[in-house]
């Protein structure tokens, strides 16, 4: 059973809407969005053009989000040196890496290397 605290409470309800749904733009795809960019030769599209590509997409839509969920590797500390993300909206970071093991019908993730919440929540 997940014990419930004050603060977990608070921290969700930040993640809502005035009205208490959650509505999270999630742009926490690292090399599955560059497969979709260029599948060509996704290892060819840098950190930084995934970067920018995710600044234009929440510079856009943001505002209709109650938060935004972010990988640590190439959005979130860009998203917020920026301000990018409107005061209202909540930031979330992945804490796995990007892809999957294991078959399709039960994926298996990992936390990044040196990664941890207490780094999500600094």
């Amino acid at each position: 059973m997940i014990k419930k605290t004050p603060y977990k409470y608070l921290k969700l309800s930040r993640c809502a809407s005035s009205v208490g749904a959650f509505s999270i733009l999630a742009l926490d795809h690292r090399n599955n969005l560059r497969k979709n960019l260029y599948p060509e030769d996704p290892a060819s599209i840098p950190d930084s053009a995934l970067t920018e590509l995710k600044l234009d997409i929440i510079s856009t839509i943001a505002t209709y989000a109650s938060a935004l969920l972010l990988d640590p590797e190439v959005s979130a500390f860009p998203v917020v040196t920026t301000n990018a993300r409107p005061h209202s909206v909540e930031l979330i970071t992945a804490l796995e890496t990007t892809g999957y093991t294991g078959i399709p019908s039960s994926r298996e993730s990992y936390i990044l290397d040196g990664w941890s919440i207490e780094n999500a929540l600094e």
